[in-house]
């Protein structure tokens, strides 16, 4: 018999986990890794909520940040750089997903403690998430055009917020 999933349930799966589900959640992958655990709902049915909707409910008290946010800045960074090269090689499927990962960094950060409050923060973190699902659109298209205007409005976004919150 197969455990209910609740929130509970994904976040004893520690913090990697929860991130798993949540990029997973994004990529819609997250039914198989909760099947590979055995927390999927009986039947095989869609469980009713996305990695994006247990950020949401994590953030509100369940959820405390592992990694600090330079930690994360680094991976966002990282995935960038290779979503980007592998569009270039041709490889669009991994690239989208890749951009989908760093979209949904953009909403993990709205949930930074020491930012959460601030609207710019938010703004750009809001931000980044559109350009980089926009980014991912031109990927599914394949178009290299439409991922190069994207891309440098992802690099804008990530630089703006920079200049003016981190650096600042």
């Amino acid at each position: 018999m197969r455990k209910k999933v609740t929130f509970q349930r994904v976040v004893s799966l520690g913090a990697v986990g929860f991130f798993t589900l949540v990029v997973l959640g994004a990529l819609n992958l997250s039914d198989l890794f909760l099947s590979r655990l055995g927390l999927s709902e009986p039947g095989g049915s869609r469980w009713g909520f996305s990695g994006a909707s247990l950020a949401a409910e994590a953030a509100s008290g369940g959820y405390e940040f592992v990694a600090d946010i330079d930690t994360l800045m680094y991976h966002v960074e990282d995935t960038l750089e290779e979503a980007i090269e592998r569009s270039e090689a041709k490889k669009f499927k991994t690239a989208r997903r890749k951009a989908m990962v760093v979209a949904e960094f953009g909403n993990l950060f709205t949930h930074v403690e020491e930012h959460k409050n601030n609207p710019k923060w938010i703004k750009y973190c809001k931000d980044m998430t559109t350009a980089a699902k926009t980014l991912a659109g031109a990927m599914k298209a394949k178009d290299p055009v439409q991922v190069a205007a994207a891309q440098a409005t992802v690099e804008a976004t990530c630089e703006g917020c920079h200049d003016e919150i981190r650096d600042a």
